[in-house]
């Protein structure tokens, strides 16, 4: 596993130079990430949002997280976007 900010160039060059190694984001500039996003979502889902986010977001285990998300995507109507 390679752990690194998030810039596309490097990442691409983890990929062709090690094709089967992990790239993952830095815990840093995820929660710089999360931050910069909290404002905006509050804006959206209202101010309960942040508690409900913070319950997926801290999640102990998969079902855990799943679930979250799950009661998070009914209680504000959130839809997820497909890959086309």
């Amino acid at each position: 596993m390679i752990i690194t900010d998030q810039d596309v160039q490097i990442g691409d060059a983890i990929k062709m130079v090690f094709p089967t190694t992990r790239h993952r984001y830095c815990f840093w500039h995820v929660r710089k990430h999360i931050a910069e996003q909290q404002i905006p979502l509050m804006n959206k889902y209202g101010e309960n949002f942040a508690s409900d986010f913070h319950l997926w977001y801290t999640s102990r285990d998969i079902s855990t997280c799943e679930e979250q998300w799950r009661l998070m995507k009914e209680k504000y109507h959130m839809e997820e976007e497909q890959d086309s």
